[in-house]
């Protein structure tokens, strides 16, 4: 997938090392631009000046606690980012037009803070953003409305963020989503279609929640889906009805399920077999998954 690949290539591009130190950071300059790495350096606000053509930042590990309207608006304008790293500095609050500024972000990474809401339009005016990676922050859901505004987003991590519930309007404003991870979370259930609103889906990660069940609609919509992963839940069986619709699924996972691989499963293990499609998985009985195929019922 080309947007997954737009982080690596940007770092893999700032290999060369000259520079300056600017406030406790280091700048290097690459052959698209420049990246300034601060990991480290007990900095309390975005530092300046900052080059002029900087196309990554790395605050990584700091204690900036605010995201102001101002925090990012330099002179000369950071016209030229494209890669924004703020991982793990204690950030509570993200003010709506901290990144208004920045129109050729692509990537944005937001891990490890404490930031419980985000404004629907905190990244509105980044039309070129891509991937967002807002992983172990408290995060709450608005039950009423889309979580946020982006228009062009294709890979939305929300991994670690104690998600207990994913209401059916969440997703409405990400519509062009190719990869959504919700790993780690504490999902006990589905809703009847909570993923209706991104079709273009993918990707999928529901690993290590506590889905004891997968109802029949709430995967219904998800026709292009090629890889989901249910590792770690508590499933004990799936009905084939549950994925029968998700005509592009190549790959299942469901290892660290207690599934129970008696005559209940085999429908679902014959239909697996059937479609050619790429399952792993255990039994918490002295059945594995690939005999159940023989098993007599």
């Amino acid at each position: 997938m080309a947007a997954v690949a737009v982080a690596a290539a940007l770092l893999a591009t700032a290999s060369t090392a000259m520079a300056d130190d600017i406030d406790g950071c280091t700048s290097y300059h690459t052959y698209i631009g420049s990246r300034t790495d601060c990991l480290n350096a007990s900095l309390t606000e975005v530092p300046r000046p900052l080059p002029r053509d900087l196309h990554i930042l790395d605050l990584s590990h700091n204690n900036i606690s605010t995201l102001s309207n101002t925090s990012l608006s330099h002179q000369p304008p950071l016209s030229s980012l494209e890669m924004l790293i703020l991982d793990y500095n204690g950030i509570t609050f993200v003010h709506r037009d901290a990144f208004r500024h920045l129109t050729l972000l692509r990537a944005v990474y937001l891990r490890g803070n404490r930031i419980t809401q985000l404004h629907r339009l905190t990244f509105f005016h980044n039309l070129r953003l891509q991937e967002l990676f807002l992983s172990e922050n408290p995060l709450v859901l608005p039950s009423n409305r889309g979580f946020l505004s982006v228009r062009l987003l294709l890979v939305l991590h929300m991994d670690g963020c104690n998600i207990t519930h994913i209401p059916p309007s969440a997703f409405s404003e990400t519509v062009r989503l190719r990869a959504l991870v919700l790993a780690n979370n504490q999902i006990s259930s589905l809703d009847e279609r909570p993923f209706a609103p991104i079709p273009f889906l993918m990707f999928l990660n529901l690993s290590n929640n506590a889905l004891q069940t997968v109802p029949r609609d709430a995967l219904s919509t998800l026709q292009n889906l090629i890889r989901l992963d249910l590792q770690d839940n508590r499933l004990q069986n799936i009905e084939v009805e549950a994925l029968a619709s998700l005509e592009g699924l190549r790959r299942l996972e469901l290892d660290g399920n207690p599934l129970k691989c008696d005559c209940q499963l085999k429908p679902f293990r014959l239909w697996a077999q059937n479609r050619s499609l790429a399952a792993s998985a255990t039994c918490v009985n002295k059945k594995s998954w690939d005999t159940l195929l023989n098993l007599q019922c």
